[in-house]
């Protein structure tokens, strides 16, 4: 039996902790809230719930019962100095953080002789194992792959689409903000082509997804590096993106534009939500709020966005719920306020593929299209918990048992993790399906 440390139990917790239960390891959950952790342990004779911060009390669980692994699903923020844990104590961890955000650990990681798996999860995670094998089988036929188009979406499901917004929270409503303003990088033409601080937003298309209908399609993170990790050199078109329903991408760059992702703190006592709007907009506190905003962005007052932002409580009367903080932290309360996905609601994970293949023997040029849609929710797990949290599981589970070998900084498209993981997935009902189109 071996022992396995969870560090937080928030809304993707559930199923890794469950996949590790199942497959006999004993599990200890750590959380700040107790009854959370308690909540995914249950009565599980090989489950224990643990009250503490990862970081504050984790070094103490760690020293009076070593694991042989940990699995952080902390936030992002806590993810580098997870991995700290795990270079101090020499145990191999699981974790979702970009491999490029902890490549100043990777000569400390391989030094103390642990494996540590990044980029594990539905995107990423399943995105990279999925397209990896495919992109290996399409080699393996003597073809090329010369653009390569990958988009996912946590999304409401069309029956809880129900908001001016047409998105609802299955995550952190901080790490939403914070993907509103991130850097976004593509391949084109085989040049690189530079989205800074959310201007992605602005470069979105529409592109229809086929039995589910049309959606906003933009840029996410940097495309480049999967060029060489996918093992396509060939390929002129790599694109990465992020799914929404219509109206999204407007939504953001007006938010954006207004100030709303700022992180300067400043004091909120008596402010109102209308208040802070105005302040950003350089409107005087007598001008009414709406007309201020249409005019600073230059946008038609009648318009979907305005009404967004209405809908949402920018210009509300009343006062901000935080005493202190930047107007992101105010934007984050409006979202924790009505974004978030109600338990009797379903929930939509989508992710597709599209590889434009070249085969020079036959000079037939295809598109092979792959295609994962997954629903949860409505009392149950969500989609959206349960694709990002079995691949924690399975990769915990494949490191335990010695099928990986690796040392150091991974990610789960190394041999010995991509065909097992996508295997097992593909056994508990989490596959793709793939369709094939002859182009001219």
């Amino acid at each position: 039996m071996k022992k396995v440390i969870v560090f937080g139990a928030g809304r993707v917790a559930g199923p890794a902790i469950r996949t590790l239960l199942e497959r006999g390891h004993q599990v200890t959950v750590m959380d700040p809230v107790l009854e959370r952790a308690r909540r995914h342990v249950g009565d599980h004779p090989l489950g224990r719930a643990v009250q503490g911060d990862a970081l504050i009390d984790g070094p103490a669980l760690i020293e009076s019962d070593p694991p042989d692994i940990l699995v952080s699903l902390l936030p992002v923020a806590l993810a580098v100095p997870a991995i700290e844990l795990s270079v101090r104590y020499g145990i191999s961890q699981v974790c979702p953080i970009y491999l490029n955000t902890a490549r100043h650990l990777e000569d400390q990681i391989r030094r103390s002789g642990v494996t540590v798996l990044g980029e594990v999860g539905l995107d990423p995670g399943i995105d990279h194992i999925s397209a990896a094998r495919t992109i290996h089988n399409i080699h393996a036929e003597g073809g090329q792959v010369e653009s390569f188009w990958s988009v996912c979406g946590s999304l409401p499901d069309h029956t809880a689409n129900n908001n001016p917004l047409g998105y609802k929270l299955t995550w952190a409503p901080e790490s939403l903000v914070g993907a509103s303003v991130r850097d976004a990088v593509i391949v084109k033409n085989q040049k690189q082509v530079f989205y800074p601080r959310g201007e992605t937003f602005r470069h979105y298309t529409l592109e229809e997804i086929q039995g589910l209908g049309w959606f906003e399609v933009y840029a996410n993170a940097d495309s480049t590096p999967y060029i060489q990790q996918y093992g396509m050199p060939e390929a002129k078109d790599v694109f990465r993106g992020t799914l929404r329903f219509p109206g999204w991408c407007d939504f953001v760059v007006a938010t954006n534009s207004l100030g709303l992702y700022g992180q300067k703190k400043m004091s909120l006592e008596g402010v109102t939500f209308a208040g802070l709007v105005r302040q950003l907009a350089g409107a005087p506190a007598e001008a009414p709020v709406h007309d201020a905003v249409a005019s600073f962005l230059g946008l038609p007052s009648h318009g979907l966005v305005l009404k967004q932002m209405e809908w949402l409580g920018l210009f509300d009367d009343r006062n901000i719920p935080i005493s202190e903080g930047g107007p992101r932290d105010v934007l984050t309360c409006l979202f924790y306020e009505k974004l978030l996905l109600l338990p009797e609601e379903r929930d939509l994970v989508v992710m597709q593929h599209r590889y434009r293949v070249f085969y020079p023997e036959t000079r037939r040029t295809v598109l092979r299209i792959s295609t994962l849609v997954e629903r949860g929710g409505a009392g149950k797990e969500t989609a959206i918990a349960r694709t990002t949290g079995i691949p924690f599981g399975i990769g915990a589970d494949l490191i335990l048992s010695g099928r990986v070998q690796e040392k150091g900084l991974i990610g789960p498209t190394v041999p010995s993790i991509n065909d097992p993981m996508l295997e097992q997935l593909e056994e508990m009902g989490i596959r793709f399906s793939d369709t094939e189109i002859e182009m001219d």
